[in-house]
């Protein structure tokens, strides 16, 4: 009785004998067996120091000023910034800024 054979397998079959007329192995390689090989131990014994801590890169620290209240924040010179300015240089007329 002749084997009824799909086409993949006659596929696989027809290369299966060029592979071995190419002197290549078809079979696959044995799994090794468990248990019989050890690991070797890889532990670290000492630990160099290093500064791999990174700090959170959005975070930012505020100035606080806890001072007495002597500043205040105006103009020091006309159609100039705003800037942080001391009660006597806001109260100074020699800039001609009014300041309250």
């Amino acid at each position: 009785m002749k084997s009824k054979l799909t086409k993949k397998q006659k596929l696989l079959q027809d290369h299966n004998k060029w592979l071995a007329s190419m002197r290549v192995s078809t079979h696959k390689p044995r799994k090794p067996r468990k248990g019989i090989y050890t690991r070797p131990d890889l532990s670290v014994d000492f630990v160099i120091p290093t500064s791999d801590t990174i700090g959170n890169g959005y975070a930012r620290t505020s100035n606080i000023y806890s001072g007495s209240n002597d500043l205040c924040v105006g103009q020091a010179y006309n159609k100039g910034n705003y800037v942080v300015l001391s009660k006597s240089e806001a109260s100074d007329p020699s800039t001609g800024k009014r300041r309250y």
